[in-house]
């Protein structure tokens, strides 16, 4: 009973078996049918500044179809309350200096999980596209042919200006805006 739904939920659920249909490429959407049940994906989804109210609508019916969860240390607690039930939960977070999982683990976790005919999502905090490392798992899931899609999150930087109150930009007083990182790459990077 639990595959013919796993079926059934990612037949309804496909994106690109949707595209194909909706192209008249009935070739393509046979060919695709034919691989769903034995082809994992797997979708990064931005949590935004961890607020549910601002998770977008496309992120959460993400993370209530998926398997497995992989979630960094930014995800609060009220966002994790709206996955599936019976949804796989492995943490991988990190923050300056301490790392449960260095990031070629949590790579790796990715790819194991997709390999194993799974719907994962990779949720992260803020938008995973800006000072994430988004950028860098969809690099590894292209290279390994896994099937992935984004939903970008709100960022932090403009949902925690909204709720103090702070312009970021306003036409009178400021013409560009920069988000810069006060990270860098590799610790020793400046000695």
């Amino acid at each position: 009973m639990a595959q013919r739904r796993y079926f059934w939920e990612r037949f309804f659920t496909s994106d690109r078996l949707a595209q194909s249909l909706a192209n008249g490429d009935g070739a393509r959407a046979e060919q695709m049918v034919d691989a769903l049940p034995a082809q994992g994906e797997v979708t990064l989804v931005g949590a935004g500044p961890s607020d549910a109210g601002l998770l977008r609508l496309r992120g959460l019916q993400q993370i209530q179809q998926a398997k497995v969860i992989v979630y960094d240390r930014l995800v609060s607690e009220a966002i994790l309350n709206l996955v599936r039930r019976d949804a796989e939960r492995i943490f991988v977070g990190k923050s300056t200096g301490h790392q449960c999982e260095p990031q070629e683990q949590t790579n790796q976790l990715l790819l194991e999980q997709a390999r194993r005919s799974k719907r994962v999502v990779r949720l992260k905090g803020g938008d995973p596209f800006i000072f994430g490392r988004g950028g860098e798992e969809l690099e590894m899931l292209a290279e390994h042919h896994i099937p992935f899609s984004m939903v970008p999150g709100l960022t932090a930087a403009s949902g925690c200006a909204a709720y103090s109150g702070i312009l970021l930009t306003h036409r009178d007083h400021a013409q560009s805006l920069r988000l810069v990182t006060g990270h860098l790459r590799e610790k020793n990077a400046l000695e």
